[in-house]
């Protein structure tokens, strides 16, 4: 069943990330790109990778970083895998910056669209204005969407803790979307 969740998960990953990252955090012959100069922000320096560690006692391994837009949208993604004997169980920041999105719109119309268009959706106080989370069927899995820098950068976390309690996530995304706005200012 992991498998499947995994596959599933995997599929709506690729669907928002278009064709795949131009850069990953283990490249081949072990070394990594931390090291290199992303031209915005980078996806995997907002979050404190200890405190995606704590969520199961284990350290993360980072399974995707990106520090160029990998789609016409300026996406950038850090994917966190969290080793455990749940079932899925990631955290995923994803940030598109009106200065790198190609497609001609702007985040901030990026981010009305998510709104418009993804199910589920209720606001969140607290974490921007205009913040709101979604939540997904499967593994419990969701994420909260906001915007910073005076609307120019869109910015979204999903977690999933691998159980079906939205509200383990939820509090999560909203505690990793503080931190990243108090980053941000």
């Amino acid at each position: 069943m992991k498998i499947i969740q995994i596959l599933f998960f995997s599929a709506i990953l690729a669907f928002f990330a278009g064709a795949g990252c131009n850069e990953t955090y283990n490249q081949p012959g072990g070394q990594d790109n931390l090291g290199a100069k992303a031209k915005g922000l980078d996806p995997c320096g907002l979050i404190d990778k200890a405190e995606i560690d704590a969520l199961y006692d284990v350290p993360a391994d980072i399974i995707q970083h990106d520090l160029e837009p990998i789609n016409p949208v300026g996406q950038k993604m850090c994917v966190y895998d969290i080793p455990s004997g749940e079932a899925l169980t990631m955290v995923v920041v994803s940030v598109h910056e009106t200065d790198e999105i190609s497609s001609g719109i702007t985040a901030e119309q990026l981010f009305q669209s998510q709104k418009d268009v993804l199910e589920n959706v209720v606001d969140v106080k607290g974490v921007g204005a205009g913040a709101f989370q979604t939540q997904m069927d499967f593994a419990g899995g969701g994420s909260i969407y906001f915007l910073s820098n005076d609307k120019k950068t869109l910015v979204s976390v999903d977690v999933s803790l691998g159980k079906l309690d939205h509200e383990a996530n939820q509090a999560a995304e909203q505690k990793f979307a503080k931190q990243i706005l108090e980053k941000l200012k």
